[in-house]
């Protein structure tokens, strides 16, 4: 959705359940959808994008001293091998801080957007719960002080 008058745009990123698909509207910009976008049931991502970002605007992903405070975001995948996964993803273009063979934790990866924002990703518990697909896990925040 454009906001031209405020120069951004929101884009809304939700993973619905497989009996949801169905009743998801099929044209943008419709009362129907519109409607959607402001109710959805389940768990989404609101992504903002600024239209007048200069070329030089860097993020500040919050990982970076001295402006830490941001984490990640995270997300499940559903793959019983989450290495062939992030290999997949290499494969695309996605750049990552962190594979699962990399560190101490081998049961996560941490990616990065084109910003530098990092993005977690962990693979579905066997035996966990009964989800579909790619799924928000996740935000992680740091709080100093929170009193």
């Amino acid at each position: 959705y454009d906001f031209p008058q405020w120069k951004f745009s929101l884009y809304f990123l939700e993973t619905p359940k497989p009996e949801s698909i169905s009743k998801l509207p099929t044209t943008v910009g419709t009362l129907e959808s519109e409607k959607y976008i402001w109710t959805m049931p389940d768990n989404y991502l609101e992504l903002t994008h600024s239209w007048d970002d200069p070329a030089d605007w860097k993020a500040n992903n919050g990982n970076e001293e001295p402006h830490r405070g941001f984490g990640h975001i995270a997300f499940h995948i559903e793959s019983d091998d989450l290495e062939a996964s992030c290999e997949a993803l290499q494969k695309e273009g996605v750049h990552f801080r962190k594979l699962p063979s990399q560190g101490r934790m081998h049961d996560v990866a941490f990616a990065t957007d084109p910003d530098g924002y990092w993005i977690e990703v962990l693979a579905r518990t066997k035996g966990g719960a009964a989800l579909h697909g790619t799924s928000l896990a996740q935000t992680m925040l740091r709080v100093v002080d929170a009193e």
